[in-house]
C-alpha cells in the first residue's frame, strides 16, 4: 500500500461498543419511563377509589415563576386555588397551583378571577379527610379541565 493511503478497515470494536452503549442506555431509560407510568397508573387508580364531593374555589392568588417565556415578557405566572369542601360537617380547605402558567400579570390576573365561586368534583380520602385530590375524569362542567396535563389525567390538589 502507497504511503499516505488511508486504510478503509476499522476495528469491529469501534462501531459494536458505541452502538452496544447506545442500546443499553436507551433500555435503562425506556426501563425508567416504564416504572414511573406504572406507578402513575397505580396511584391514580388507588385515588379513583377516594370519595368525592363538590369543592368551591374561594380565592385564586397568584405565584410569581421562574419560568422564563422570553427575555422580553420576563418570568410567569401561576394562578393558585385555594378551595374549601365539607365533609361529614366538618369544613376543609386546599390551596393548589394550576398547572398552566401566564406570562402577563393581567393574562393570569383575569384567568384567575373567572375561577372565583366555580365548583368542581373533589376526591377526598375517606380515612384522612383533609387529604383531597382531582381526577380529571370526574369533572364534568370543566371548569378545571383545562388545567390537567393529559399525560398524567390526575392532579393533586392538597396533600397536607
Amino acid at each position: 500500500m502507497p504511503s499516505g493511503h488511508i486504510s478503509p478497515t476499522l476495528d469491529i470494536m469501534e462501531i459494536v461498543v458505541p452502538i452496544l452503549m447506545f442500546v443499553v442506555y436507551q433500555s435503562f431509560v425506556g426501563l425508567w419511563e416504564l416504572t414511573k407510568w406504572c406507578a402513575r397508573q397505580r396511584r391514580m387508580l388507588k385515588f379513583s377509589r377516594w370519595a368525592t364531593t363538590e369543592a368551591t374555589i374561594e380565592v385564586v392568588d397568584l405565584e410569581r415563576t421562574g419560568r422564563i417565556d422570553t427575555l422580553l415578557n420576563g418570568a410567569g405566572w401561576v394562578p393558585v386555588l385555594e378551595y374549601s369542601y365539607c365533609v361529614d360537617g366538618v369544613v376543609h380547605s386546599g390551596r393548589a397551583k394550576i398547572a398552566s402558567w401566564y406570562t402577563g400579570r393581567c393574562e393570569a390576573a383575569a384567568s384567575a378571577d373567572s375561577l372565583v365561586g366555580e365548583s368542581f368534583e373533589l376526591r377526598y380520602n375517606p380515612g384522612d379527610t383533609a387529604r383531597s385530590g382531582y381526577l380529571a375524569s370526574d369533572n364534568n362542567a370543566g371548569a378545571l379541565a383545562w388545567e390537567v396535563k393529559p399525560q398524567h389525567g390526575l392532579v393533586l390538589l392538597s396533600l397536607k
